[in-house]
């Protein structure tokens, strides 16, 4: 769980600057049009949906907001996760016409030069909320007061929890430590001074010694 809560920790405190939005152009010199087929692919008994909309950033094209998934014909449970099984309407005339299945011209718009995580402006507060921005649990909500006993009443809560052992995973977790600590920031100065103190690095070189720092601090 260390490792977990680790990766998870750097994960969300990537910058865009910091991922790769489309990882093959090495593999290609074109985005040919078959690659914008929607449907499912079928290799032999495998069959796998394939929904290129979700993923428009990989392609060089502004991310919108994706249609419906495939909604599968059924689906079974067996006794463990490796035997569960969902099936796909498809018939070989739907690859074979494929032409038929992509997505729209006016749904591929290139991206701007140098802003590879462009994406439509209601794509953020769709993905907000059908999934997470961040991977790791978030702090506990302590609302903000002006009364200074008050927040240092409550920071001292947080600190004793940790000190007194009832977040068993912060004595062995340094990222579950970090997160006590982001508490105990928020509860003191409010919520925009942590945002401020989460930005990160703002250059290449900053970003590089900002990524040592974290090994040295994790370590």
């Amino acid at each position: 769980m260390e490792t977990t809560y680790h990766y998870r920790g750097m994960l969300d405190d990537l910058r865009p600057s910091q991922v790769i939005f489309e990882p093959y152009t090495d593999r290609r010199q074109v985005v040919a049009d078959v690659v914008f087929y929607t449907g499912c692919i079928r290799a032999m008994a495998v069959l796998e949906p394939y929904l290129p909309d979700r993923v428009l950033r990989q392609f060089g094209m502004v991310q919108l907001v994706p249609g419906p998934p495939l909604v599968p014909l059924r689906g079974s449970r067996g006794g463990n996760s490796h035997s569960y099984t969902v099936v796909y309407a498809y018939t070989d005339g739907q690859w074979e016409n494929w032409r038929d299945h992509v997505i729209n011209a006016d749904k591929r718009v290139p991206i701007q030069l140098g802003v590879p995580w462009e994406s439509h402006p209601d794509y953020l507060p769709w993905f907000s909320k059908v999934s997470h921005l961040r991977v790791s649990p978030c702090p506990v909500a302590v609302p903000y007061t002006e009364s200074a006993e008050e927040r240092n009443a409550a920071a001292l809560a947080i600190l004793d929890s940790v000190l007194g052992g009832t977040r068993a995973t912060t004595s062995t977790c340094p990222y579950e430590l970090r997160q006590a600590l982001v508490e105990v920031q928020r509860t003191l100065r409010g919520p925009e001074a942590v945002e401020a103190s989460r930005a990160g690095p703002s250059s290449a070189a900053e970003a590089s010694r900002y990524t040592r720092r974290r090994r040295r601090d994790r370590t």
